[in-house]
């Protein structure tokens, strides 16, 4: 009975143990497949090759895994000297998936007729680091153990590539470089000059422009007018445009981790016991033998190292916590801040008057402090950072949060020497240090939450704001103008530095944002997540989203675009006066030099350095010292025209020729550029086919075999090739 049943369901047994022997060879794929309907027959897509089933690409998936975990692939620094792995990394890195682009390469390889011998299979082994069969038999059983894969499974995996990169190799025409490519690319990577430079700013004769009649002003904004400002790749664009981007405006709270540093220090107790925990870090090198000098004067001195006590690794223990302490004093004190916030909202406060009620409750009167008296005080030329010190305990206060450092226009070093002799008080003190330091007059306050502790700050116009914490608004801003505030630009949503910025928050918000399908991550007149201000200057943000402007295309001249416009106009016009200026210092140069018009004219001129015209990646070169090039556009539009100038004739007895002097106008930098070869470093014949002939051709092979290789074996370009298309869930 049971042999008849088998009889009368031959077909189906059939299938059942190929589903069985494709589950035994991919491991934890089996059952899934089980559960389909005939999966070998069950057709995903459609190629010039013939149709993909769902068993194709769930093997193809299981020979990517098994190379994977053969360590294939996963080796960057192999993978720069072994191609083969080096493409199987361009696989895996497939947007979709690398199933997808392997099973539509073996298709490839399959219908090309490859083959691949057992050789070959070892010889993969062997170049993948398993140096004897023992190796690779312990490997194989690991991976049947653990994953279920059988050693038939992964010879097939390994087969499988090898075919695949065979078929690639065939396919691929090696065509060698010419020689006049040869000779260009040499020229290209190892001809240098060096120019000296003059730059005439288009600025500089805005004045002497007259001003533009309205005609030109109404068909320059209808010109321009769906364009956005300075969005032109080409060099020769000035730029302009009056499409109006999104702007955002914010109001903020910043908690100042540079004011809260001056006045933080761990406590005793925390210096103590960190030292006590990490004594072995500090110690300083003294020699072995002080009273015996090396026979030899520029040998190095034995030294030996011995540990600091307490006292004198203290300052070095200070500067180790100060981040840390720093940090989590700036969390108390917003969270101090958050919890008036929430209660004045609460209470209903206006949101757009919350901030400030918040710093003037913070704020409290310095009175009793500045005016205790000072008896007999001496302070001798010491620097203002040691006299503040100083000061402070002849106080008997906390700390004098003094604001050294830069404030606009003013900035004072904490090294100016300062002195104070006789009896005053701590207001008559910081007076007179003000006079001797010529800073302006300084007001004082405390500071909820920093007891004892003054600090200088700005009342009816006196006076330097350095307080704890701070409140600003912007004006409705473009997402580049936030990029270009110190303050904001350097805030993002995690104190590791991860996460988003605070400008990618606020263009986040509907209306604002480009992408449709991106999650507002706050909302117009709400509070925005707290955010960490980075860098030298640390601190924490506390801000809401005040108003927004949508990017929009003006159907009309605002007063704002018409001054926009107006100014544009000029600028042109005076870009055409800087032209005939640099031309006119040209003529000149070419007889007396540049470097003396310039002396004479009273203009700024450097010189670049050597440079060449493209680096060995054939990218073009860097220009050293003009930043102004700083597109991709403006180096390759720039450095044509600086080898224009490399001498034709390299014969040193060639008779002598002017000098070589040329103009470079960028409108896109509203400038001109005067340029002078001030040196120059040719490639020679000989030393073209002695050595650099043969550099430069094995770098243009590798790098076409590398172009092919990425060409080859990108997703898309597979697709393409084979005709893929889905047909099947």
């Amino acid at each position: 009975m049971a042999l008849g049943f088998f009889r009368r369901r031959q077909k189906m047994v059939i299938i059942i143990m190929v589903v069985l022997m494709v589950s035994f060879m991919v491991g934890g794929y089996g059952v899934n497949m089980l559960l389909e309907r005939n999966p070998l027959k069950d057709e995903l897509a459609d190629t010039r090759l013939g149709p993909i089933t769902r068993g194709e690409f769930l093997m193809a998936r299981a020979d990517v895994e098994i190379l994977e975990a053969l360590g294939f692939g996963t080796n960057q620094y192999r993978a720069q000297q072994w191609p083969m792995e080096m493409a199987f990394m361009l696989v895996r890195s497939a947007a979709g998936g690398p199933e997808t682009p392997f099973v539509l390469l073996l298709k490839e390889a399959q219908a090309s007729g490859e083959i691949v011998a057992t050789e070959e299979v070892d010889g993969f082994f062997r170049a993948l680091g398993f140096a004897d069969e023992s190796t690779y038999k312990s490997v194989a059983s690991s991976l049947r153990s653990s994953r279920g894969w059988t050693e038939q499974g992964i010879r097939r995996a390994v087969a499988n590539w090898l075919m695949i990169y065979k078929a690639y190799n065939n396919a691929t025409v090696n065509c060698p470089p010419s020689e006049t490519e040869l000779q260009v690319t040499c020229r290209d990577v190892k001809e240098q000059i060096d120019l000296r430079v003059v730059r005439i700013m288009a600025k500089d004769f805005v004045k002497d422009t007259p001003d533009p009649k309205p005609d030109d002003v109404q068909k320059q904004f209808k010109t321009y007018r769906p364009v956005y400002p300075g969005q032109s790749p080409q060099p020769l664009d000035m730029g302009f445009g009056y499409r109006q981007p999104g702007r955002a405006q914010v109001q903020y709270l910043l908690a100042r981790g540079e004011v809260v540093s001056r006045v933080t220090e761990p406590s005793f107790d925390t210096l103590v016991d960190y030292y006590n925990r990490n004594k072995d870090e500090f110690y300083k090198e003294v020699p072995v033998n002080p009273e015996t000098a090396p026979a030899d004067a520029n040998a190095p001195v034995p030294t030996k190292r011995v540990p600091l006590s307490f006292p004198e690794a203290k300052q070095q223990v200070i500067e180790r916590l100060r981040e840390q302490t720093v940090s989590a004093r700036l969390d108390e004190l917003v969270g101090l801040v958050r919890k008036d916030l929430t209660r004045d909202l609460a209470v209903g406060t206006a949101p757009n008057m919350a901030y400030s009620k918040i710093v003037d409750e913070l704020a409290g009167p310095a009175d009793a402090v500045l005016a205790k008296p000072l008896t007999g005080l001496k302070i001798a030329n010491l620097p203002l950072d040691q006299a503040i010190e100083r000061l402070t305990r002849a106080a008997d206060i906390s700390a004098i949060c003094f604001p050294w450092g830069t404030h606009g226009a003013q900035t004072l070093l904490p090294s100016v020497k300062v002195t104070l002799t006789g009896d005053m008080t701590v207001r008559g003190a910081l007076d007179d240090i003000c006079r001797q330091v010529k800073f302006p007059r300084l007001e004082w306050a405390t500071c909820v939450g920093f007891s004892n502790v003054i600090f200088s700050v700005k009342t009816s116009g006196q006076g330097i704001d350095f307080f704890p914490v701070t409140v600003a608004e912007t004006e409705l801003w473009t997402r580049e103008q936030f990029g270009e505030d110190r303050v904001l630009d350097s805030c993002v949503a995690n104190p590791s530095g991860q996460g988003e910025s605070l400008a990618q928050t606020v263009f986040s918000v509907k209306g604002l944002s480009t992408n449709p399908r991106e999650t507002a991550m706050v909302e117009l007149g709400g509070q925005g997540p707290r955010m960490y201000m980075l860098g030298d200057s640390s601190g924490q943000l506390l801000w809401r989203l005040v108003n927004i402007a949508p990017a929009h295309v003006p159907q009309t001249m605002t007063p704002e675009i018409r001054r926009k416009v107006t100014s544009d106009l000029k600028l042109a016009a005076a870009m055409n006066l800087a032209a005939k200026k640099a031309e006119n210092i040209r003529d000149a140069a070419k007889i007396i030099s540049l470097a003396t018009i310039a002396e004479n004219e009273k203009l700024d001129v450097f010189t670049t350095g050597l440079f060449a015209r493209r680096s060995m990646n054939m990218g073009w070169s860097a220009v050293p010292g003009l930043d102004e090039l700083d597109t991709a556009a403006l180096v390759a539009y720039f450095i044509p025209q600086a080898f224009e100038l490399m001498p034709e004739d390299l014969d040193a007895n060639a008779a002598s020729q002017t000098n070589a002097v040329g103009v470079v106008p960028v409108p896109a930098k509203a400038e001109v550029l005067v340029i002078e070869r001030n040196d120059y470093q040719p490639v020679f014949k000989q030393e073209y086919e002695d050595y650099w002939r043969l550099v430069v051709a094995r770098f243009l092979n590798m790098q076409r075999y590398e172009r092919t290789m990425i060409a080859w074996f990108n997703d898309k370009n597979i697709r393409i090739r084979t005709k893929f298309k889905r047909t099947g869930g």
